[in-house]
């Protein structure tokens, strides 16, 4: 038996210590997980190989924000670390201090007796809120998703005790479903720790710098495509720490190895999603990025990063993860790249229109005729006016992207298009998407894997203002379309609202009112809430249920709900909660002061899912 050991430091100083990693054929997939991993041969191995136009604009946010508002700001130092490393590690500054951990604690020992463990944890849990409001977890939030982020409703709480194996080492999957993998954070995932955690308790372990690396297309192991930095399972020695990841980074949970005489180990999990674009950069971070002109991972045409390890020999190195770095930092802090950078992704082989979009260096301008062409499956188009280096980019995407056979290169497309920004000709993008997407593969989506359809419907809400984009979006909530489409699109609706002022904005009321979009809204509550009873989902469960076998009707509904609340009249929220078997007088939300804001709070926090149990946790 081998060990491995590595210390880490956390970026407000606390010492994270890094428990030995036992490396032997006996890791298994521990049985109270709640996303699905593919089993790791390998067991616990140590290492594993231009300007946007907008017509109309979005609601401005206000010029004089108050950074207190939106928490403590992360410093610039946690700033890189995060983008290089993946994760950061949060101390949250609540009232009661470690009494409040305590009691969290003691409420989390009761869980797994009443088969709450899965998304209904937080209602009855409901001191969790506190950590979520800590500063110093909204100021991360916001610096790396932006303003108006928004809580998932997929949520867990992991537990780790006596007889408990090593999980195998993965990525999250999307609950149950799988999505493109954006490298600029568009969803993180926060575990909370209310106790202290110690290298017998079964510790969370990361792959550092893993989280822009996809599974291994080889056969055999199961982990990233390249080899990374040793596991390291993460220690705390105070309670009430946090564990910030981005959404991609490899993690698993470690063996414990106290026996009956180690604390069981609670980790509360919660995921978090981006709602507002990239642009502008929130200024929570730009207060604490320091000199953002200068990209602290490229410089002078090269990957240029200092005093953090990946330098060798004295020189700089110019490695894909470099360029996702600086590209990831460009993204965040809304200062693009030249496009001579495009050159740099190239030489290294790294193909990732999505992110050649999000930082710039390739014009919106001249990527978004190249990426509808290959996203609706056309021949590449001409090239025009556009630059050397972005000819040069996308002659050698369309070769990998056009093969017509293949979903997951159109994906890719479409996906690229979702950080293009609002456009002046969106609305047309927009419809001569869908109609080529209608055409060739009809309304229905795959019940779990990637899907073109849901990748174009998510373009459509960045791309088009409410007037094009809710027509196509409300079509999504009519009867008899999959919930897994419904999801997608109430998610297009919800963000096309907080970004253009919905309910009130005249533009926003306009499209809104033309696209009937209240009693379509309504209408898609019921049908979700009536299908599920008729499918029998709410109540008991038969064993071993996932997301799919509902096809993400739990989901939907809460989107669709979170859509109500932005959207629609008192009456209409109203509706909506007795719909989905919620009392509005009871929950105290409609009707009073800044009832839209409890209502949404409601929404993440307090509604109970009736989906959910303890046979089918998430």
């Amino acid at each position: 038996m081998l060990h491995s050991v590595r210390a880490l430091e956390s970026p407000n100083g606390d010492q994270i210590r890094c428990s030995p990693v036992l490396v032997g054929p006996h890791a298994v997939v521990r049985a109270d997980h709640a996303c699905r991993a593919r089993p790791d041969p390998r067991s616990c191995g140590a290492r594993v190989a231009s300007t946007l136009v907008s017509i109309p604009r979005p609601l401005a946010l206000p010029t004089a924000m108050c950074v207190k508002s939106y928490g403590k700001p992360l410093s610039n130092s946690e700033l890189v670390s995060f983008i290089r490393d993946g994760f950061l590690v949060l101390q949250p500054s609540v009232h009661g201090g470690e009494s409040l951990h305590s009691a969290i604690y003691e409420k989390a020992s009761q869980l797994p007796a009443r088969g709450l463990c899965g998304n209904n944890f937080m209602r009855h849990v409901p001191e969790v809120s506190a950590i979520l409001d800590a500063p110093e977890v909204v100021g991360a939030l916001t610096s790396l998703l932006g303003e108006d982020y928004v809580l998932g409703a997929s949520r867990h709480c992991h537990i780790t005790k006596d007889g408990s194996a090593a999980q195998t080492l993965h990525q999250d999957d999307f609950f149950g479903f799988n999505n493109y993998r954006h490298a600029a954070p568009t969803e993180l995932m926060l575990f909370y720790y209310p106790q202290v955690v110690t290298p017998l308790m079964g510790p969370t372990a990361v792959i550092p710098r893993s989280h822009y690396s996809k599974p291994s297309t080889q056969e055999g192991p199961w982990g990233p495509e390249t080899p990374h930095e040793e596991q390291a399972p993460l220690t705390l020695p105070r309670p009430g720490s946090c564990l910030l990841m981005h959404w991609h980074l490899w993690h698993r949970a470690t063996e414990q190895l106290g026996g009956a005489a180690a604390p069981v180990r609670y980790a509360f999990k919660m995921q978090f999603r981006r709602i507002r674009p990239f642009a502008p950069a929130p200024q929570v971070l730009l207060a604490s990025c320091g000199d953002a002109q200068r990209n602290p991972f490229y410089a002078h045409g090269t990957a240029d990063i200092e005093n953090d390890g990946l330098r060798n020999g004295g020189g700089p190195t110019k490695t894909s993860h470099d360029l996702r770095c600086a590209a990831v930092w460009a993204t965040l802090c809304n200062r693009p790249l030249p496009q001579e950078f495009l050159k740099s992704m190239r030489e290294v082989g790294l193909n990732d229109e999505a992110l050649a979009v999000a930082c710039g260096a390739w014009p919106v301008d001249d990527a978004v005729p190249a990426l509808l062409d290959v996203a609706t499956g056309r021949a590449p188009g001409r090239c025009g006016q556009q630059s050397r280096e972005s000819q040069e980019f996308a002659a050698s995407l369309h070769p990998r992207l056009a093969e017509q056979l293949r979903t997951d290169p159109r994906c890719s497309a479409a996906a690229a298009l979702q950080l293009c920004g609002l456009q002046k000709t969106g609305g047309d993008v927009a419809r001569s998407l869908m109609m080529a997407i209608d055409r060739e593969i009809g309304t229905e989506v795959h019940p779990w894997a990637m899907d073109l359809r849901l990748e174009c419907l998510a373009a459509v809400a960045e791309l088009a203002p409410p007037a094009d984009a809710l027509p196509i979006l409300s079509a999504e909530l009519s009867t008899g379309r999959p919930p897994r489409a419904q999801f997608q699109a109430c998610i297009g609706i919800h963000k096309s609202a907080v970004r253009f002022g919905a309910p009130d904005a005249p533009d926003w009321q306009r499209a809104a009112q033309a696209a009937h979009l209240e009693s379509r809204l309504l209408a898609c509550v019921g049908n979700l809430c009536s299908w599920g009873r008729q499918a029998g989902l709410f109540g008991n469960m038969s064993p071993k249920r996932f997301p799919a076998d509902d096809g993400c009707l739990r989901y939907a509904l809460v989107e669709s709900l979170r859509c109500v609340g932005r959207c629609c009249s008192e009456r209409g929220a109203r509706e909506a909660l007795s719909l989905a078997g919620e009392n509005p007088q009871t929950a105290g939300i409609v009707g009073a002061p800044g009832w839209r804001e409890e209502f949404a709070r409601f929404v993440e926090r307090g509604r109970h899912c009736p989906v959910t149990s303890a046979a089918s946790s998430f």
